[in-house]
C-alpha cells in the first residue's frame, strides 16, 4: 500500500508543480517566511486511515532509539559563496536529536555532506526546487537543502520529491524549522490545518473533548493536541478571544513544533503525533539501513603542521589520527574573530589543502573537531593560534609524517610529573606542552647535537589529563600526546 501511495503522490505533486497549481502557488505561503508545506489529499487520507484505527500506542521499530541518516545538501552561489556554515550545522543537528529524543528517533549525518554552487537552487522557487531535489536526492537517507531562499519561506518538505528545504536564516542556533519540516516529513500535519494562508475550514476543529468533539477527523486529527487557528506565527502566551462554533475559547497549545507559536515557546511532540511519526517511519523502512559507527572518540588531535608559523609554499593543515574518527571538521578563522571564517571542511583524510589569500604576519586561528560516523556533538576541538609568513619552507608531507613518527613519549601515562621523550634533530629546538584548550603550560629552548635526542622535562604542578608535546627545530616539527595522571 505504502509504495503504491508514494507513486501516487509522486506523479500528482508533480503534475501540480508543472501547472503551477495553487497547491505550490507563491499565493499560498503563510507569510514572507512562514513553512511552506501543503498536506496533500492523499496524505491526509492516509493519515484518516491510521486514526481511525485507534492504535496510538507508541510502535517502536527497534528497542532503542531508531537511527536515521540525513543527508545535507548545502547549496551556495555558482562561486561557491554563501553557503551554510559547517560549524553551525553539527549544532543543529545536535539540536534536532535532543529535540527527537522522546520520539525515540537519532538523526545521524549520512557522509559525504554534498555541496551544490548553483545560484538557481540557493534561491529558488517550487519548480527549480523540484528539479534541485529530483536531481540530487541520495537514496535512502532523509534529503535536506540548506539554501538562501527556499520558495519565499523558511522551509517546506516536498512529498513529490520527498525531501526537504530550509533557508539558512531559519537554520540558526535555537530554530525549530528544521524540527518541524522533519515532522511533515514523517506524516504530521501543522497544527493548525484548514486554516493556512487565511482560509477557514469546512469543519473546524472544536475546543471540546470527549463527547461532541469532533478532533479525531478535523484540524491534525490529533485529540491530544488542543484545536488550533492561528496560522501565522504568534508569540505565547496565547492572548487571543477567538471562539469556536460552540462559543468556546480557543487555547491553541504554543508547545507543540507543528503550531506555528515562535520557536521559543515551542518543545515537544504530543504523544499521537509520536505514534504518527513512528508508524511513518516503519512505512519508510529504507531508511534503516547501513547503520553507522557509534564507537567512541578518544580525545582530541594533534596538529602535526602549523605549529605556530605556516608558509606561503606549505599552506596545509597536518594532524594525527584520533581513534574511532572517521571524518574531521576543520576550519580556519581570524585569531580574534572566531565567526570571521577563512576556510572549512570536512574530510576523512588527516591533512587538508589551504586555497584562500592569507595576510602576512596575519594571526589565525585552526580548529580540528574529530567525529564518528554517528557522533557530531563530541567536545573534543582542538584549537592551535598560528601567524601566517609570506616566506617559503623547505617542509614537505612526507617528512612532517616522518619527523611525527620519531618523536616518542615513554613511558605513558605520565605518573611522576616527568615527561620523558626522545627525537631525532640538531640545533637550536623549541619544546612547549599544550592542554587540549591549546593553551601553553610548558616551554622550553633546547640545543640539540644531532642524532637522538634523549629529553625529560619536570611538570610537577599540572593537572591530570591530555596535553600535547610539540618540538619545532629549523627544519623539523614534531607533535605528540601526553596523558598526565
Amino acid at each position: 500500500m505504502f509504495v503504491t501511495l508514494r507513486m501516487k503522490k509522486i506523479a500528482l505533486i508533480f503534475a501540480l508543480i508543472l501547472s503551477a497549481s495553487p497547491a505550490f502557488s507563491q499565493n499560498e505561503i503563510l507569510n514572507s517566511k512562514g513553512c511552506g508545506t501543503l498536506t496533500t489529499e492523499e496524505e491526509i487520507s492516509d493519515l484518516a486511515e491510521f486514526v481511525s484505527k485507534g492504535e496510538f500506542t507508541l510502535n517502536k521499530t527497534t528497542a532503542g532509539k531508531d537511527s536515521i541518516p540525513i543527508t545535507f545538501h548545502l547549496v551556495a552561489e555558482n562561486d561557491g559563496s554563501g553557503r551554510y556554515r559547517l560549524d553551525y550545522l553539527f549544532q543543529v543537528v545536535c539540536e534536532l536529536n535532543q529535540k527527537y529524543d522522546p520520539v525515540g528517533f537519532y538523526f545521524y549525518i549520512k557522509w559525504p555532506i554534498k555541496f551544490i554552487n548553483n545560484s538557481t537552487y540557493f534561491e529558488h522557487n517550487f519548480n527549480q526546487g523540484f528539479q534541485m531535489m529530483v536531481s540530487n536526492n541520495v537514496p535512502n537517507s532523509v534529503n535536506v537543502y540548506v539554501v538562501r531562499d527556499p520558495a519565499g519561506t523558511c522551509g517546506y518538505f516536498a512529498s513529490g520529491p520527498d525531501a526537504i528545504s530550509v533557508g539558512i536564516n531559519c537554520m540558526a542556533i535555537g530554530n525549530t524549522t528544521l524540527t518541524h519540516e522533519i515532522g511533515h516529513y514523517f506524516g504530521l500535519p501543522h497544527t493548525f490545518r484548514g486554516w493556512e494562508n487565511g482560509q477557514t475550514p469546512n469543519n473546524p476543529e472544536k475546543v471540546t473533548r470527549g463527547a461532541g468533539a469532533n478532533c479525531s477527523s478535523a484540524g491534525d486529527f490529533f485529540c491530544d493536541t488542543d484545536a488550533d487557528y492561528l496560522g501565522q506565527r504568534w508569540s505565547c502566551p496565547y492572548t487571543g478571544v477567538k471562539y469556536d462554533s460552540n462559543n468556546d475559547l480557543y487555547h491553541p497549545d504554543s508547545s507543540l513544533y507543528m503550531s506555528y507559536s515562535t520557536d521559543a515557546c515551542m518543545s515537544r511532540f504530543s504523544n499521537q503525533q509520536i505514534s504518527r511519526m513512528q508508524n511513518r517511519l516503519a512505512q519508510r523502512s529504507n531508511l534503516l539501513q547501513n547503520l553507522p559507527n557509534f564507537g567512541n572518540i578518544a580525545g582530541s588531535p594533534s596538529i602535526i603542521y602549523p605549529v605556530d608559523t605556516f608558509f606561503s609554499n606549505y599552506k596545509k593543515v597536518i594532524w594525527n589520527a584520533v581513534p574511532n574518527a572517521t571524518q574531521y571538521h576543520v576550519k580556519v578563522t581570524l585569531q580574534l574573530a572566531a565567526s570571521a571564517i577563512q576556510e572549512e571542511f570536512v574530510t576523512s583524510d588527516t591533512f587538508v589543502n589551504l586555497s584562500k589569500n592569507y595576510v602576512n604576519t596575519g594571526h589565525y586561528s585552526v580548529y580540528i573537531q574529530p567525529f564518528t560516523g554517528a557522533d557530531v556533538c563530541n567536545n573534543f576541538m582542538l584549537k592551535n593560534d598560528v601567524i601566517y609568513s609570506n616566506l617559503t619552507t623547505n617542509l614537505s608531507l612526507s617528512s612532517v609524517g616522518n619527523i611525527s613518527q620519531q618523536l616518542t613519549v615513554a613511558p605513558q601515562p605520565v605518573t611522576d610529573g616527568i615527561v620523558r621523550f626522545s627525537f631525532e634533530g640538531r640545533g637550536q629546538t623549541e619544546i612547549s606542552l599544550q592542554n587540549i584548550h591549546g593553551q601553553q603550560v610548558y616551554h622550553q629552548e633546547y640545543n640539540t647535537q644531532g642524532g637522538v635526542n634523549q629529553v625529560q622535562i619536570s611538570t610537577p604542578n599540572l593537572a591530570s589529563g591530555v596535553y600535547f608535546l610539540k618540538i619545532k627545530g629549523a627544519d623539523f616539527y614534531g607533535v605528540q600526546k601526553v596523558q598526565i595522571q
